[in-house]
């Protein structure tokens, strides 16, 4: 069982292989592999680089299948409810933790030396914590169309951070047209420093998403499930998010169009605590 995590934070999707958990040297920043042009690229959504490899991985053929099989299902056990990803590289078991678990990486990494390569949320962990990445802009947004509401409600305003919370989009059509987008669900919300649409933090598990695009005529309302996540993407150290009070952000798109409108709902306030 190996699950491989987004690194492109606007998408949703789900992926059996094996992982591809790398990691990079504590204290450097990640170079951004890809970024979002806020005018209409062909990626929506922030995105960010993944984690480079530590130093010193060891060489393919240092142990045998057998003994990395033995090794994934003991870091299975010690790691049980706490990680995202786990599975076998050419030459370790690749587990990824929830952001803000570096304690337990510390005793994973203790406990199974060099046959582990570990990140937690979107840092890696090379004996020390890591620095997160850096997530790119928001894709600009378009004015509502006449009659069209769009309101974030969230589970809770108060998360740990860390975390995972949910959500859900009300769309509402109070004007005499029908509205219809193929949006998708559920939608991926962002953790951005208020005021602002600065992303700081985002989902670092990958999601199994439907596609979701019913017409809404006068006075009909639809819920679109969301979720957000608080692992850290700001380029400072740790892989989950400072406490601190936020806002949350989503938008809607035609899923898979290059180009289309995209359509923000109101911020929401949101705090996160240690």
């Amino acid at each position: 069982m190996a699950k491989v995590r987004p690194w492109l934070a606007g998408i949703v999707l789900v992926t059996l292989s094996s992982t591809t958990v790398a990691a990079c040297s504590p204290g450097k920043t990640p170079t951004i592999g890809a970024t979002t042009n806020p005018h209409r690229s062909g990626v929506l959504g922030p995105v960010f680089a993944p984690p480079k490899p530590c130093r010193g991985v060891v060489a393919p053929g240092t142990y045998s299948d057998a003994e990395l099989m033995a090794t994934q299902d003991q870091v299975q056990k010690a790691t049980a409810g706490q990680f995202i990803s786990l599975g076998i590289a050419a030459s370790t078991v690749e587990v990824g933790l929830m952001a803000g678990r570096e304690a337990l990486a510390a005793r994973v990494a203790k406990a199974f030396g060099p046959k582990v390569s570990i990140t937690v949320g979107l840092t890696s962990y090379c004996g020390g914590t890591g620095r997160s990445p850096v997530c790119s802009a928001m894709p600009a947004g378009d004015p509502l169309p006449p009659g069209l509401n769009l309101e974030l409600v969230l589970d809770r305003r108060a998360i740990k951070t860390g975390g995972v919370g949910h959500a859900a989009l009300v769309t509402e059509e109070v004007g005499p047209r029908t509205f219809e987008m193929d949006t998708g669900q559920p939608l991926v919300g962002q953790v951005v420093r208020s005021g602002t649409r600065k992303v700081v933090g985002t989902l670092d598990v990958g999601t199994a998403g439907t596609g979701f695009g019913r017409k809404i005529t006068t006075g009909q309302s639809e819920r679109i499930p969301v979720v957000y996540g608080t692992a850290r993407c700001d380029g400072g150290l740790g892989s989950a998010m400072p406490s601190g009070r936020y806002d949350v952000v989503v938008y809607i798109h035609t899923e898979g169009e290059i180009g289309g409108p995209v359509y923000y709902a109101p911020v929401v306030p949101l705090v996160v605590t240690k």
